[in-house]
């Protein structure tokens, strides 16, 4: 009888993954995902600053908007909400942090299965499934500290929703849940303004008013429901980086710089659009992979122009942003467009393989597969072996942590200032800080840590290298995490000039520590002449080199 069942459950079980292959599709894409996670790297820099911004700050903090890093990018507030509860209910570990991002990678490749079944062939529905599942940037920001997973989870769900609705034709019911849905998602991703707009002009394009009274009433109060919500929004939030110096500069190119009627802008137009198909899409040869879009595309304009529209519009409206100096066209803050790409993609295949003569489909398909997938596959067989680790600043700083000594002196390099706000609380490095009085505030006294930091590239000033540094105060609260960074009335300002090429007596510290990280050869070689230059000068005691990153103690007497 036993033997029966298993038999039978066997049976079933191999039925599924014959007759099934989306099960296959989605079991890779979720171990690929699960393996991301379970490598749990080390926090780089980027997501050093994400956690100290959400560890840091307390509820009250998060929700009235205000930041303790203003001039960094900010997360949504709800995102941030939620990854504090996380930290409350089960501590401050990268695992923790990246839980949230994980389980809406998962989320999406779930809700994507659904989304593609609904508008694409079977054929057309698998190849959409697979380049969703295996694609590298989709993988990778499933299990990192930030919200773009969250972005493509919310942009699926929104429309998803928004097809119903039209379905369905502006039911009450509908409208007031698309209406709740829209305005509460903004603040889980601030980009689905971009979808929300896009379905704004679906709506339209289907002409609601010949409807009656009732709808357009439902409509409007659904439009005035996202735009007050929006408003909140932007006054809280969003107002303080649109056109934000640090972020065009950290997005050089993703914006049009030039007239917008001119050549330059046509030259940039084309090198957004070509780019996005391998970051953030993670497909190579978007000479082959645009034609597909397109024919895709038009398809869909032919058969079925809502559900073109619905995908297509955030795209154009985003690309618009970008035109306008509004928003960045490149990279990770386009990953919640990526599922209009691949189910366009998708349909164009579906279509170029329906019109070829059967003897063409025979070489012409093993081609086409070959160019859609090779990239995808490369880059999931190469991460299944290899760890996604940039700069192994947790093992520096749990090192510093182990040996430091209260009066130990440290100075730090640029790149390496987040990861140490971060792991000092998180190791309880900060409790042992000696914190003296450096300045009053609201009539409260703040005490603080002196440290030194290098400035980020060396200079050539007559032929010669110097490397800059200047000393700055790390604010900790009582429970040991960051808060500010201050100079003091003796320091501030006041910048040390450092020649590369001779001994250079820094001030006499004592024990002194020099921490150092940064995951790109840029930053490795100007790390390897401020290491030098302390070589120069004093004896080192105690040294780590790990991934990109290095801790090492000195005596400055």
């Amino acid at each position: 009888m036993i033997t029966d069942v298993f038999r039978h459950l066997k049976n079933k079980v191999l039925d599924l993954l014959l007759n099934y292959p989306q099960i296959w599709i989605l079991g890779a894409g979720i171990a690929l995902r699960v393996k991301h996670l379970a490598e749990n790297r080390p926090l780089w820099l980027d997501e050093s600053y994400v956690a100290v911004n959400i560890t840091s700050r307390t509820w009250s903090e998060i929700l009235s908007g205000h930041e303790i890093l203003p001039e960094f990018a900010r997360q949504p507030m709800l995102f941030s909400l939620v990854e504090k509860s996380l930290v409350s209910l089960f501590g401050n570990t990268e695992l923790t942090l990246r839980i949230f991002p994980f389980l809406s990678g998962i989320a999406a490749l779930a809700l994507f299965a659904v989304a593609a079944k609904k508008v694409l062939r079977p054929g057309a529905y698998l190849i959409a499934l697979a380049l969703f599942a295996l694609a590298e940037p989709l993988v990778y920001y499933s299990a990192e500290l930030k919200q773009y997973s969250t972005d493509l989870l919310c942009a699926i769900l929104l429309t998803g929703a928004a097809r119903i609705l039209l379905k369905k034709g502006f039911l009450p019911g509908h409208c007031l849940a698309i209406a709740f849905l829209g305005a509460l998602i903004l603040w889980l991703s601030n980009a689905m303004i971009f979808v929300l707009a896009g379905i704004g002009v679906v709506i339209l394009w289907n002409k609601p008013w010949v409807k009656g009274g009732r709808v357009i009433a439902c409509l409007c109060a659904t439009a005035a429901f996202w735009a007050l919500s929006f408003l909140l929004l932007y006054y809280l939030s969003l107002r303080f980086m649109v056109g934000k110096a640090s972020i065009t500069d950290t997005w050089k190119g993703a914006f049009c710089t030039s007239p917008i009627f001119s050549f330059e802008t046509i030259r940039w137009a084309w090198d957004v659009l070509t780019l996005s198909f391998s970051n953030p899409v993670g497909l190579k040869w978007w000479g082959f992979m645009l034609p597909c879009f397109l024919v895709g595309a038009r398809a869909f304009w032919r058969k079925d122009r809502n559900t073109a529209l619905l995908w297509l519009t955030p795209i154009v409206i985003t690309f618009l942003a970008a035109l306008t100096g509004k928003y960045p066209f490149y990279g990770r803050v386009l990953l919640f467009l990526t599922a209009g790409y691949y189910i366009f993609i998708a349909r164009g295949i579906d279509e170029i393989l329906t019109i070829l003569p059967v003897v063409a489909k025979k070489w012409a398909m093993p081609l086409i597969l070959c160019l859609l997938f090779f990239q995808p596959i490369a880059d999931a067989g190469y991460n299944l072996v290899h760890s996604r680790s940039k700069t192994d600043n947790r093992s520096a700083m749990e090192f510093l942590a182990e040996y430091y000594k209260p009066g130990d002196f440290i100075y730090l390099s640029t790149l390496a200032q987040e990861p140490f706000w971060y792991y000092a609380a998180q190791t309880g490095l900060s409790k042992q800080f000696p914190l003296p009085i450096v300045g009053i505030a609201d009539g409260a006294l703040i005490r603080g840590f002196k440290i030194a930091k290098f400035a980020l590239d060396p200079e050539e000033i007559n032929g010669r290298q110097f490397m800059f540094f200047r000393s700055e105060y790390i604010i900790f609260n009582e429970d040991g995490m960051f808060r500010a960074t201050m100079g003091s009335q003796k320091d501030n300002g006041i910048v040390s000039i450092v020649p590369l090429d001779q001994i250079f007596h820094y001030p006499p510290t004592g024990r002194t520590w020099l921490f150092l990280s940064g995951p790109s050869a840029l930053e490795s070689g100007v790390n390897a002449l401020i290491l030098d230059s302390f070589d120069k000068r004093a004896k080192r005691l105690l040294s780590l080199d790990v991934l990109n990153a290095g801790v090492y103690l000195y005596d400055m007497r």
